[in-house]
């Protein structure tokens, strides 16, 4: 007898129960249009994107710069060390667009400190809302789980209220790790804690979107001035 997971059941159930509306946009087929992606990662993205919903995720047409990132964001500044920055490029289209990264340990010198504490964010700015929501699902599926798994992980994920357009938040069983990942019109977030900093996760997501909503939107020609500044100050 072939045993089923309870993670593959508990996907299936949640995909059984979907709305009928919401059902039908789920199986529509899912293509790339901005990036390139080799076959393997595109048929798990197009199962993964089928069972979120993918077809139903808010349309935005507004442009937005990466928000500033500093450890002033977190609920207390003073329980890491100094942070860590790093930039690099996505391919989008015949554009290549900035992601950055900041990362710090914790807790700062003077207080007990593991190795095993450490908080870090990623932002990737794209051209269009559609560049970023490709861009997520590319990054949700970009790992070793086998893709029933990495379905079952993501329809059964914790969504956040109010954090972005699409938004996910995955958990260790006891708490230990988590990982927020959003967008919001044209930027990706992907938020990581570790040890005692992975309670700061999602509340430093929710800054950051707080950030971003507050800046004014962009033009594209303005939003490409803008994104070559991070990869200025490498």
């Amino acid at each position: 007898m072939t045993r089923i997971s309870p993670i593959t059941i508990g996907a299936m159930l949640v995909l059984a129960f979907l709305p009928p509306a919401q059902a039908q946009e789920s199986a529509r087929p899912f293509r790339y249009e901005t990036q390139r992606v080799d076959d393997y990662l595109a048929q798990r993205a197009a199962a993964l994107a089928a069972a979120l919903g993918f077809a139903g995720w808010p349309k935005t047409p507004e442009l937005y710069a990466a928000p500033a990132v500093s450890r002033v964001l977190l609920r207390e500044p003073a329980g890491v060390g100094e942070e860590v920055r790093a930039c690099t490029t996505v391919p989008f289209g015949g554009e290549t667009w900035p992601q950055c990264t900041w990362s710090w340990k914790g807790p700062s010198k003077g207080r007990k400190s593991s190795p095993e504490d450490w908080l870090d964010v990623q932002i990737t700015v794209a051209p269009s809302g559609r560049a970023a929501q490709e861009f997520l699902v590319s990054s949700l599926a970009d790992n070793q789980l086998p893709t029933e798994m990495l379905v079952a992980r993501y329809t059964l994920a914790e969504r956040p209220v109010n954090l972005g357009d699409v938004a996910f938040a995955v958990r260790s069983p006891k708490g230990y790790e988590a990982t927020v990942s959003f967008l919001r019109a044209n930027v990706v977030f992907r938020v990581r804690g570790h040890g005692a900093l992975a309670a700061e996760a999602l509340p430093l997501a929710v800054r950051l979107d707080e950030r971003l909503v507050s800046q004014a939107p962009l033009t594209l020609d303005q939003l490409r001035a803008r994104s070559r500044e991070p990869l200025r100050r490498r």
